[in-house]
């Protein structure tokens, strides 16, 4: 999906000129400055956001696993 002026405009239901208005008042860059405030972060809709400490659990647990996995005896032999 395109991210232009005229899809924005259309999803808010407003004008194009309604848009380049906000973009002339400044109200753009005072709406993501709230948004900091807020603590909130834009990402894709397709983003999977996962909170630092379940993501640094995972890495650990993968590093355990290749470590785990190097030491693994090779096959038996009446495989």
């Amino acid at each position: 999906m395109s991210v232009g002026q005229k899809n924005v405009a259309t999803s808010v239901e407003l004008s194009e000129s309604a848009i380049t208005n906000w973009k002339k008042e400044g109200l753009i860059e005072r709406f993501c400055k709230a948004l900091v405030v807020m603590d909130l972060q834009l990402v894709p809709s397709e983003a999977q956001c996962h909170p630092a400490k379940y993501i640094d659990a995972l890495r650990t647990l993968a590093e355990l696993g290749l470590q785990a996995e190097h030491k693994r005896p090779g096959p038996l032999g009446w495989d």
